[in-house]
């Protein structure tokens, strides 16, 4: 069995393809993510600076936004303002937000283990290129 084919004797796909179909599972992976992103920028504008940097919007999923912070202090301040942030996050264009959830999340301390950097093959660079994405060494 040819492995490039997926095991379903279709021929594999071009990585730009797969980030340009509209409809399609990664495409909406994309637009979720990017829509977090947007709703923890406007978080973290709505928190002081020592507090932002050490929080987070990890989700927003079924109306529910999902903070994450190393901080037990800073977990318990934002769930006593769950309220407030939800609404002050629906003045600023968020109103899918229905409730507010705080976890605290521990920094590992371990060292991660890293295997080298490894070189992207030119078929690639060419792909990223094209998606008008720069690497290093393009």
């Amino acid at each position: 069995m040819n492995r490039g084919s997926r095991g379903r004797g279709k021929p594999p796909r071009k990585v730009q393809d797969v980030l340009r179909k509209r409809d399609g599972k990664l495409s909406g992976l994309l637009q979720h993510a990017r829509q977090v992103a947007q709703i923890d920028d406007r978080f973290k504008a709505l928190l002081p600076a020592e507090i932002a940097e050490h929080v987070h919007v990890a989700n927003l999923a079924e109306g529910r936004l999902i903070l994450v912070t190393p901080v037990a202090a800073i977990a318990t301040r934002l769930r006593m303002e769950a309220d407030a942030i939800r609404q002050r996050l629906a003045e600023k264009g968020a109103a899918e937000i229905r409730a507010v959830e705080v976890r605290i999340q521990p920094v590992s301390t371990e060292p991660v283990e890293t295997h080298g950097k490894r070189e992207l093959s030119a078929a690639a660079k060419q792909a990223l290129k094209a998606m008008g994405i720069e690497t290093e060494s393009s």
